[in-house]
């Protein structure tokens, strides 16, 4: 699922900057991924912050913008990623400051728009897109998704040594009960 919300995510950027910005068109892709990780930390921080719940609300199918918890989240994770991003721009791609915040806020919208349409779709060609493997990811995910992300730090895991007896599956099983298969 990664794959899939990091190939979104660059689509979605790719165009955004080559189009839309004075982010020079051969740094696209490395802002891009930029943006992608400044959207995927933030989802991070959340989960590991707690809001879990939260996320789930936000992004599952037939969820809506307008309950007061998700419009706060959703600014929330807006301003959080907008920053993120904002300050990757100046430091990998070496714009200045007003075109990175002009780049990141026009941007971050979009993408977190996209997201949240696709976890939220009951179509099948959206399948891939489920909270609980999200969530399975985030906390600990075993495999190919374990080595395309950095592992998470035990005093930031509220599972704490529980994921570790489980053989740092407990995020799978986590995902499996708040939302394997949508």
């Amino acid at each position: 699922m990664l794959e899939q919300i990091i190939n979104l995510v660059k689509d979605q950027a790719s165009s955004y900057f080559i189009n839309n910005t004075d982010v020079p068109n051969d740094q696209a892709e490395v802002a891009a991924n930029a943006a992608g990780e400044s959207i995927m930390e933030v989802i991070q921080q959340q989960i590991m912050g707690g809001n879990m719940g939260a996320i789930q609300q936000l992004l599952g199918v037939g969820a809506s913008n307008s309950s007061a918890g998700n419009s706060d989240l959703l600014t929330t994770i807006l301003q959080q990623a907008s920053v993120l991003l904002s300050g990757k721009l100046q430091n990998q791609v070496g714009v200045n400051a007003q075109t990175a915040d002009s780049a990141a806020g026009g941007l971050m919208p979009l993408i977190l728009g996209a997201i949240m349409d696709k976890f939220r779709s009951p179509a099948p060609s959206d399948s891939g897109f489920d909270i609980g493997s999200l969530i399975g990811l985030v906390l600990g995910g075993s495999g190919q998704q374990q080595q395309q992300q950095q592992p998470v730090q035990e005093e930031n895991n509220p599972l704490g040594g529980l994921n570790d007896l489980l053989g740092g599956n407990m995020g799978n099983i986590l995902g499996n009960i708040l939302g394997g298969g949508k």
